[in-house]
């Protein structure tokens, strides 16, 4: 099991690192500040996953965001640490305009003011999005990805309850090159979403509809889409 000691020593020898993956490993925390030492030794890394590293605080997760580490990351992870604040995420996401992919999971002190701080800086760069059970999110944070990130390629909003048809139709209707939209057990949600998303998005291949209220208008579902 990775402990703190035998990770942190090893920072010195990591200076070349492009990809760090330290997923489900809870007995990493940030005692000491070592973890914002790590990132600042690791100037060279373009893939950071964190996910489920609970023993992280918020307040080492808001040094991070000053650490030569994460300007080059063009993949993130924060999925599950609840810690994380929106002021962290926030602060994090200012720094990273170079991210493609961003895991948000389960982040439930993510706000509209951190995504679209997020679209804005990633801007046409952002391709993958996941932040599904981001209670916080709602229409706002949706509708500024759907202004900023026009190459969006895969969106995952489910259990997102205050995101609406409103948000998605503007994400169908700005972001053509959209192959995968999660969007079950997202309440407010019509199956009328279907007509957009085949007049608009003609790479859209999976559809997770699950669990939702709106009625799903078969008419309009094209041969190649997969819907759950």
């Amino acid at each position: 099991r990775l402990s703190n000691f035998s990770f942190f020593k090893s920072i010195p020898r990591l200076t070349s690192l492009n990809s760090l993956s330290l997923s489900r490993c809870s007995n990493i925390s940030d005692e000491s500040s070592h973890f914002a030492h790590l990132l600042n030794s690791c100037s060279m890394l373009t893939s950071l996953n964190l996910c489920r590293c609970r023993k992280l605080s918020n307040q080492s997760l808001l040094e991070a965001s000053n650490a030569v580490g994460i300007s080059n990351l063009t993949k993130l992870d924060l999925s599950c640490i609840r810690t994380l604040s929106d002021e962290s995420a926030r602060a994090i996401l200012a720094k990273t305009p170079l991210l493609n992919t961003l895991y948000l999971v389960d982040c439930i002190n993510v706000t509209n003011t951190t995504i679209s701080v997020m679209a804005e800086n990633c801007n046409e760069r952002l391709e993958k999005l996941y932040i599904s059970n981001c209670v916080g999110v709602s229409d706002a944070g949706i509708l500024s990805v759907a202004l900023y990130c026009p190459n969006l390629k895969v969106l995952n909003v489910s259990k997102c309850n205050l995101v609406t048809t409103v948000s998605i139709s503007s994400i169908a209707m700005n972001c053509k090159k959209l192959n995968t939209l999660y969007v079950a057990q997202c309440e407010q949600i019509s199956g009328r979403i279907i007509k957009l998303l085949k007049e608009n998005c003609d790479n859209l291949l999976s559809l997770d509809f699950s669990s939702t209220t709106g009625y799903i208008e078969t008419d309009y579902l094209p041969e190649r889409l997969s819907v759950l």
